[in-house]
């Protein structure tokens, strides 16, 4: 099975779990950044479904959130919805690397509201 750390601030668990129970993978841990206020359900869920919940710290202050991580012996990091960058420290934990999933094209379509914006340009087609 193999075993995914989140990235995100949404409240995507739910959402996901049936996705991670199709391709046979467990979801071990949620990393939420600390630059964003978590949605307001995402911690509650976590507990609920027995997700290990951690705070993506400063840069200067990340190798103690890397140790954790190696601990949990991640196969793949899925980033999405998620608004820090990813320091070297933590890209190099999981074993088959890391995936990031946006929903805009890039790099026309980065940052804040990319699905709204593509909905007012008429794009006929986004990430």
């Amino acid at each position: 099975m193999t075993r995914v750390v989140l990235f995100s601030y949404g409240n995507v668990i739910a959402e996901l779990r049936s996705f991670f129970a199709a391709v046979d993978a467990e979801l071990v841990a949620l990393v939420l950044p600390s630059n964003r206020p978590p949605h307001a359900l995402a911690p509650a869920r976590a507990a609920a479904e027995g997700v290990d919940l951690f705070v993506q710290p400063p840069a200067s202050e990340v190798d103690a959130l890397a140790k954790r991580l190696r601990e949990l012996e991640p196969d793949l990091f899925l980033v999405w919805h998620y608004s820090m960058v990813l320091p070297p420290a933590l890209l190099s934990r999981p074993r088959f690397g890391s995936v990031n999933v946006h929903p805009g094209l890039l790099p026309d379509y980065r940052g804040a509201h990319v699905l709204q914006w593509a909905i007012v340009n008429d794009e006929p087609e986004t990430g």
